[in-house]
């Protein structure tokens, strides 16, 4: 397996990269209930937004990416502005699904955490079908490299109900920074 940093993405590796989130996300994120050309243009956002994208392959084949980036709060509103028939069949497919997910936005306030970080984790996966190579492993350890070079303190937000997750991060040293509404705010700290 060999992780790389790339700098631009194109339509086939960024369909993969839908491909992995849509097969590998936690259902209870709104995302994971995106259609797939919903989700590439996503990924196509965050893409171009990100600072660093690093993706894992197994011969040929993306195996899993992270993404991170210090301007990721515009992806949302620009998924919808570019793709309103898209957003519009969505919700019209799954709307208590889009319901719940307003609902939660409406309810849970705004938190504002002063956080040490100068980036942000903003979607990290891997393919459970190759757990085994431990990829989510190697990726973290390729962002250590990226901190190390570039002083990067990363910050992460993870659903406190995803343990498997939280473990992950805590095993490779991200610590708690805050939590809100069911959200764990975590940091790991360029050493």
């Amino acid at each position: 397996m060999e992780v790389k940093l790339v700098q631009n993405l194109d339509e086939i590796s960024i369909l993969r990269i839908a491909e992995i989130h849509k097969l590998n996300y936690p259902d209870d994120h709104l995302t994971s209930h995106f259609t797939l050309p919903l989700l590439c243009d996503y990924y196509s956002n965050i893409a171009e937004l990100s600072d660093y994208s690093i993706v894992a392959y197994y011969g040929n084949e993306i195996v899993g990416f992270a993404f991170l980036g210090r301007t990721f709060e515009s992806v949302l509103p620009r998924l919808v502005k570019n793709n309103k028939n898209k957003i519009f069949n969505f919700a019209l497919q799954k709307p208590a699904i889009v319901f719940k997910f307003f609902l939660n936005k409406a309810f849970s306030g705004v938190y504002h955490l002063d956080s040490a970080s100068n980036i942000r984790l903003i979607s990290i996966t891997s393919d459970r079908k190759y757990s085994k190579l431990r990829i989510g492993t190697t990726i973290v350890a390729k962002l250590e490299e990226l901190q190390a070079q570039y002083k990067l303190d990363v910050g992460l937000s993870v659903r406190a109900s995803n343990i498997k997750a939280v473990n992950f991060y805590i095993k490779n040293g991200y610590i708690l920074e805050g939590f809100s509404k069911g959200k764990l705010f975590m940091v790991n700290k360029n050493a």
